[in-house]
């Protein structure tokens, strides 16, 4: 199957692409698709462990009142008590309720009690926690996709796709994108606000009580069709970083110049292939209920790896195929670009040569000059 020859050029045709790439090469997806989900196994076991370790009061303390609520306790009225001040009649309640399950707001076994749930160290160690937890788990996600990209890469540049090489090569670009991801991030927030607060402000307008929801569809749908914009015209960005080496804040012009030709083609091609995954996956799904519990387990486990090993393939695929039939890129530049496996004179052999200004291909020689 040559990529460069068979360029995609509609929905049908991506999706061939697509679901190609991953039979061809199924083992090197499956193989990075695992050790994904182990990082992501090992990271969470152990920031439940930190959390266990720095919050662990806190959230048994949590659970407990949870816990006295349900058995007919009144946690809600105790921490509004201790919020707004406590009258004689409801001291009075607060007092039986303490004799009658075990005294545990001022004093459980634990120390901790309603007023430290609401103090600035509590506060401070939640928010440490989250952004621990945010992190660690985007710098994970960003390892690895880099290295389903670089590993794409090295299959439409006729390499051997090496898991390992490029994990490592996902390592090396995790700073450019993670620092992307949290510039879209604050892109999408920075966009929600733009939209959410004029809507906001029109439809409650001088009837507060009354809101126009005619006014919040209208900005469900612009906001909707904003952020299909947006993911449409930075299909491309991912890629830039990892196989043109661009920096975060330079993917995002790249990766428009590049797309922004083709939105409608890159949104109808996205919005496909996740319907296509959607309605596979809930065929597989309602067999495998039908099985034995065991062989049940194994089935949903094995559909989670196959569509995990799948969804980087349309992306890159998407960027090739804009890449090719816009700049003309031969195989061996791609070789080039990402350093790899594959011999340059190996690469310049297999690919048909460099097209001209009309699209045809000129030769190429052996040693990459033209005839």
């Amino acid at each position: 199957m040559n990529l460069f020859e068979n360029v995609p050029v509609s929905v049908v045709d991506v999706l061939s692409t697509t679901f190609s790439v991953f039979a061809g090469n199924w083992k090197s997806l499956v193989v990075l698709t695992l050790a994904q989900l182990g990082s992501f196994f090992v990271a969470a076991i152990v920031l439940f462990g930190i959390t266990f370790l720095a919050a662990g009061a806190y959230f048994a303390a949590v659970l407990s009142m949870l816990q006295n609520n349900q058995n007919g306790g009144g946690f809600g009225r105790h921490l509004l008590d201790y919020t707004t001040g406590v009258s004689g009649a409801s001291r009075f309640l607060g007092m039986n309720q303490m004799n009658n399950y075990g005294k545990y707001y001022n004093n459980n076994d634990d120390g901790v009690d309603v007023s430290d749930l609401l103090s600035i160290e509590f506060i401070i160690t939640m928010i440490f926690m989250y952004v621990m937890w945010v992190g660690i788990i985007s710098l994970i996600s960003s390892v690895f996709q880099g290295a389903f990209t670089h590993l794409l890469a090295e299959i439409y540049a006729g390499g051997t796709p090496t898991p390992s090489k490029s994990i490592r090569h996902g390592m090396g670009k995790m700073c450019n994108l993670f620092t992307f991801q949290i510039l879209v991030l604050l892109l999408i927030t920075g966009l929600a606000f733009a939209v959410g607060l004029p809507t906001f402000a029109v439809a409650l307008g001088s009837h507060p009580d009354q809101p126009n929801f005619g006014v919040f569809f209208l900005g469900g749908i612009v906001f909707v069709v904003i952020m299909a914009i947006v993911s449409s015209g930075l299909a491309a960005a991912v890629p830039a970083i990892v196989v043109e080496s661009k920096t975060a804040t330079q993917a995002f012009s790249r990766s428009w110049n590049l797309c922004k030709s083709f939105i409608c083609f890159i949104f109808c091609c996205q919005l496909s292939y996740q319907l296509t995954i959607f309605l596979i996956t809930v065929v597989i799904n309602k067999v495998l209920d039908h099985l034995p519990v065991a062989l049940s387990l194994i089935g949903h486990i094995c559909v989670t790896v196959i569509s995990n090993s799948i969804a980087p393939i349309i992306g890159f695929v998407l960027y090739m195929s804009i890449r090719i039939r816009q700049e003309n890129v031969a195989q061996e530049d791609l070789a080039l670009e990402i350093d790899s496996n594959v011999p340059l004179a190996q690469a310049v052999e297999m690919s048909p040569g460099r097209k001209d200004s009309k699209g045809m291909y000129e030769n190429v020689s052996s040693s990459g000059e033209m005839i």
